[in-house]
């Protein structure tokens, strides 16, 4: 995990800002400048504190590519999001949920790995889960919403931030520590966001 989330999340975010470009979307100065300070913000927040061992090549070339193969699927899903008229109601986001559990399921099946909980955990399991699907999906309809509103790229990185706000749920509700590096990270998330929004 220590270079499959960052890297994951900056090509989150970096996939839709090319792509509004290509789609005719010109940003201004100041957006650029959010962008950019966006990008290694993202990076430094969800870095964890352990490095891939430079004795294990082999690990560190499966999470750049882990890292890289998740970050085109949360851009390309970002820009097919942003590609969903208004007209379209809230099916879109339905079908969205609906394919993620059904996907989830078969690449369970498929690894061999138990999908259903065990006995005396479905309680537990069933609330939790109903609370992060539910907070899942109003963070895709927000992120249908802001689409509407800016541009393909800016929405994009705002969304792309989402490291910096489990760190910080992270430390507020489970007291984990926030380090150094992540500090600055946040900081530098912050900045990028005040830049963006006077872009």
């Amino acid at each position: 995990m220590g270079l499959v989330a960052p890297i994951s999340a900056v090509g989150a975010a970096v996939l839709p800002v090319l792509v509004g470009v290509v789609l005719g979307e010109r940003p201004g100065w100041l957006v650029w400048v959010g962008v950019l300070a966006a990008l290694p913000g993202i990076w430094l927040v969800s870095r964890e504190t352990t490095w891939d061992r430079p004795d294990r090549p082999a690990r560190t070339r499966g999470a750049l590519v882990d890292g890289a193969i998740a970050g085109v699927g949360f851009g390309v899903l970002f820009i097919a999001l942003a590609q969903i008229s208004a007209d379209a109601g809230l099916l879109p986001l339905a079908a969205n949920q609906l394919i993620g559990a059904i996907l989830t399921m078969v690449a369970a099946t498929s690894l061999g790995q138990p999908w259903r909980p065990r006995r005396g955990m479905v309680a537990g399991v069933v609330g939790w889960g109903s609370a992060s699907g539910v907070l899942g999906a109003s963070g895709t309809l927000a992120f249908m919403v802001a689409t509407g509103a800016a541009s393909l790229g800016i929405a994009g990185v705002l969304a792309s931030l989402y490291p910096a706000v489990t760190v910080l749920l992270a430390a507020g509700v489970l007291g984990e520590r926030v380090c150094a590096r992540q500090r600055t990270g946040i900081g530098i998330c912050t900045l990028a966001v005040v830049t963006l929004a006077l872009g």
